[in-house]
């Protein structure tokens, strides 16, 4: 069971970039995706204007490839406790109590991804994910029993072609 990750700035997820687009799309025949997932969420496009399907979405669908957004939506963060980073960096005093929160909730978010992707998982799978959640999430997926692959720890126009095992 295989993910390749690829780590982003979300902007390439919401707003069209030829460039990316044809990054993904080479990635996914190069390494033969049969499967996407991706650190997003309806409500989290929602915050970009006219912004109602995620570029990697839009790829994945013209595939044929099945896709999941795997972010829990503003109804499942409230159930699940996630209180979201301008939360905790407006409430927190000190930037211990700060990080602590950050990665408390970065965790529980993560396990949400990880319960999403598997009802689509198919192998070997991309997931698109920001890049500050490379380290905790491939090693979650690891202990979970997946292999995974960093195919780019920050996209950007061009590839450094970083590859980690």
């Amino acid at each position: 069971m295989k993910i390749y990750l690829l780590g982003v700035t979300h902007n390439f997820q919401k707003i069209p970039h030829l460039d990316f687009e044809k990054y993904v799309v080479e990635s996914l025949s190069r390494l033969g995706i049969k499967s996407v997932g991706e650190e997003m969420s309806l409500d989290g496009l929602k915050l970009k204007p006219k912004i109602s399907v995620s570029t990697t979405k839009t790829i994945a669908d013209n595939l044929k490839i099945p896709h999941r957004y795997c972010d829990p939506d503003d109804q499942e963060r409230e159930k699940r406790g996630i209180i979201g980073h301008d939360w905790i960096e407006g409430q927190c005093k000190s930037n211990d109590e700060i990080e602590k929160g950050l990665r408390e909730d970065d965790e529980k978010r993560e396990l949400v991804w990880l319960e999403k992707l598997k009802d689509i998982f198919e192998n070997p799978m991309l997931f698109i994910c920001g890049s500050a959640h490379l380290n905790t999430f491939s090693t979650l997926l690891r202990n979970n029993g997946y292999t995974c692959e960093i195919l780019e720890k920050k996209w950007k126009n061009e590839p450094t072609n970083i590859l980690t095992n």
